[in-house]
């Protein structure tokens, strides 16, 4: 791909690399970690004035699959039934056990509807999401009439936001032991 400068990689991320939730933290972390190396990987393509290779990673939307993980054991399971947990968490969080099972019913989607986003952004047609997370529950036609927001915003990517504005410039640390040592 890199010598012909074409071609496109869609990671199948998950919504679940955007949140926090407890006994799931294999797939969260595992998820957020993609969407990451998707935007790394695709600023080196640009670094390398390669603009013809495009990275993506797409939640698939909530499709029931036979590959759910039980959060307590990290096993794969059929659903997330009360019995699939440990004992020690349904008797100390039976509240969370509950919600993941409500949850689940909300995977309702069909997995054709990732296949066709997968054919839209496969054939060149949503260029502005390089690099970024997206859903496919959210209407990609609508969302990309928002493109020039994208960088200006920060929108479609994993990040963290200050408090009272202050920016991630990497520049404390570094400047505090510079200080430290010219003192010395």
């Amino acid at each position: 791909m890199r010598e012909r400068n074409s071609g496109c990689i869609i990671n199948i991320g998950s919504r679940a690399g955007t949140v926090n939730a407890p006994f799931a933290t294999p797939y969260f972390t595992s998820k957020a970690g993609l969407l990451r190396v998707t935007a790394c990987l695709q600023l080196e393509q640009e670094m390398d004035g390669i603009t013809g290779v495009s990275f993506y990673c797409l939640h698939p939307g909530g499709v029931r699959t036979h590959s759910h993980t039980d959060p307590s054991t990290h096993t794969l399971t059929m659903t997330l039934t009360e019995d699939a947990y440990a004992d020690d968490v349904r008797e100390k969080y039976p509240e969370i056990v509950a919600r993941y099972q409500e949850f689940q019913k909300r995977f309702i989607d069909s997995g054709y509807l990732c296949g066709q986003t997968c054919a839209f952004i496969a054939a060149g047609r949503a260029l502005p999401l390089r690099g970024k997370y997206f859903d496919v529950e959210q209407d990609i036609s609508k969302v990309l009439e928002y493109a020039p927001e994208f960088a200006k915003k920060g929108l479609y990517d994993l990040k963290v936001e200050f408090a009272g504005g202050l920016l991630n410039d990497g520049g404390t640390t570094a400047d505090t032991m510079s200080q430290k040592q010219q003192k010395k």
